[in-house]
């Protein structure tokens, strides 16, 4: 409500009021320095806004508890951090694959198409990203950071250009996927007009700048 956000002299955000309701899939589109990724920055507490307020649920989000939304929340911008250990270690952050929810794993490696010839799921966990993966494409490090947010079963999505390095197919079939799962709220941020078709909510985020 009312986000205002200067930087210097210049105003990034004016006087910005919008709602997104729960469960809905949003995509927000608008020219390069706009003030896209500034807004996600806004919500999640990353940077401080000069005027306005953030609720959750009708309650106001500050600095004392933005911890409660970050808790519910996923975030994944578009340069993905692989880091050298294990696909299993990567997207989940655990060593030990007995502690790790397989079945929930296995159906979003099923759902990204991140099975890597189709070999058997322990085996494809346990390959070290700096062995057999030395040579991954940009496409599939995006698609291990959806995996790795997937994970944590956020109930808010943002994800901030984060499968434009994924060939046209592969970018239809996975975003096709996260607008269908009905009990996440998706913020989507895309330069991509051809995805416009995919979400019922499209926000031109030049009309609040």
């Amino acid at each position: 409500k009312n986000l205002s956000l200067k930087f210097g002299n210049n105003e990034l955000i004016k006087n910005l009021n919008c709602n997104f309701k729960k469960n809905n899939k949003y995509l927000i589109f608008g020219k390069s320095g706009i003030g896209k990724s500034t807004f996600f920055d806004i919500i999640l507490g990353l940077k401080k806004i000069d005027e306005g307020s953030i609720f959750l649920n009708e309650k106001i989000v500050d600095q004392s508890n933005f911890f409660q939304l970050r808790k519910i929340s996923s975030f994944i911008q578009q340069k993905t951090f692989i880091f050298n250990g294990s696909l299993l270690e990567n997207i989940t952050f655990e060593k030990d694959i007995n502690k790790v929810d397989l079945k929930l794993l296995h159906k979003i490696l099923i759902d990204l198409d991140l099975n890597f010839g189709k070999k058997k799921l322990k085996s494809i966990l346990q390959k070290k990203v700096g062995d057999d993966f030395t040579q991954i494409s940009g496409g599939e490090k995006q698609k291990i950071g959806i995996a790795r947010a997937l994970y944590k079963k956020p109930q808010i999505l943002f994800m901030d250009e984060a499968t434009n390095s994924l060939d046209p197919k592969n970018e239809i079939k996975i975003v096709k996927k996260l607008v269908s799962f009905n009990d996440l709220t998706l913020l989507f941020i895309s330069h991509n007009n051809s995805l416009k078709k995919f979400f019922k909510n499209k926000l031109d985020f030049e009309q609040y700048v």
